[in-house]
């Protein structure tokens, strides 16, 4: 017996952004082929594949990348059994996105443009311990935590 896990998003995301974040991770960029799954979109072809660089477990799954007529608009689908993306990607590949969001920024940010996207990331984002991302690339001010007196 089978039970499909599928894991469904999506993201307005230039192709360019996505081979900026998926270098960041350590995952490659194919284009125009299928996903490994376990059995999510068996066959299917994708705009463009997310590849998983691990390889020592028979559930590396990767993520299908599929753009909507807008060609902005990208669909991720990827098999969460085992938790092979999720693990590096976050959950609904959470981490992945809030990470595509600020290369998008980046490359439209000319005053850092000679900032590499790792350097850029670096400089101006704090990764949180729950997998949350801040982002201060706006002031120099140094973020900090509400308080209330009560």
């Amino acid at each position: 017996m089978s039970f499909k896990v599928e894991g469904k998003t999506s993201l307005v995301v230039e192709k360019s952004v996505l081979e900026k974040v998926a270098k960041k991770h350590g995952w490659t960029v194919e284009e125009k082929t299928t996903i490994r799954s376990h059995d999510i979109a068996t066959g299917r072809v994708f705009d463009y594949v997310l590849r998983n660089p691990k390889t020592d477990d028979s559930r590396c799954y990767d993520v299908g990348v599929s753009y909507a007529k807008d060609g902005k608009t990208a669909e991720f689908i990827y098999d969460r059994w085992g938790d092979s993306v999720e693990n590096q990607l976050g959950e609904n590949c959470g981490m992945f996105k809030q990470d595509c969001a600020v290369a998008a920024i980046h490359e439209n940010d000319y005053e850092n443009a000679h900032l590499s996207y790792e350097e850029y990331f670096d400089k101006f984002c704090t990764r949180m311990d729950d997998g949350s991302l801040v982002y201060n690339g706006y002031d120099e001010e140094p973020w900090e935590e509400e308080t209330t007196n009560g």
